[in-house]
C-alpha cells in the first residue's frame, strides 16, 4: 500500500492498494502529481493521477524500479516493456 498527505492541505489523502498482486516499488513523477506504482512480479505498472484520480496501466514493464524515464521538463515519460504493446 501507497499512501500520501499533502503538506498544504490536511484534509487531503491519497491511499494506493493493489490488493493481493502487492506493490513491489512506488516513485513519485518529476511533476509531483503522479504516482508510479509497479506490482510484484513486474505484472503490472500504473500511473495514478493525484489531481483527478484518473490511472493508466502499463502491462509487463521491465524492472521495478528502472527502465522509466522522462523528458526533462516531466511532462512525457518512457517505459520499458517485455513484449509488445499496444497503446491505443
Amino acid at each position: 500500500m501507497v499512501q500520501a498527505w499533502s503538506v498544504s492541505q490536511q484534509e487531503w489523502t491519497c491511499k494506493i492498494d493493489e490488493g493481493l498482486a502487492g506493490i513491489s516499488h512506488a516513485r513519485w513523477s518529476p511533476d509531483s502529481r503522479h504516482i508510479i506504482t509497479t506490482l510484484e512480479f513486474q505484472l503490472r505498472l500504473t500511473v495514478w493521477s493525484l489531481v483527478n484520480t484518473a490511472c493508466v496501466h502499463v502491462q509487463w514493464p521491465k524492472h521495478a524500479s528502472k527502465g522509466v524515464s522522462f523528458t526533462k521538463d516531466g511532462k512525457f515519460a518512457a517505459f520499458a516493456t517485455r513484449g509488445l504493446q499496444r497503446l491505443c
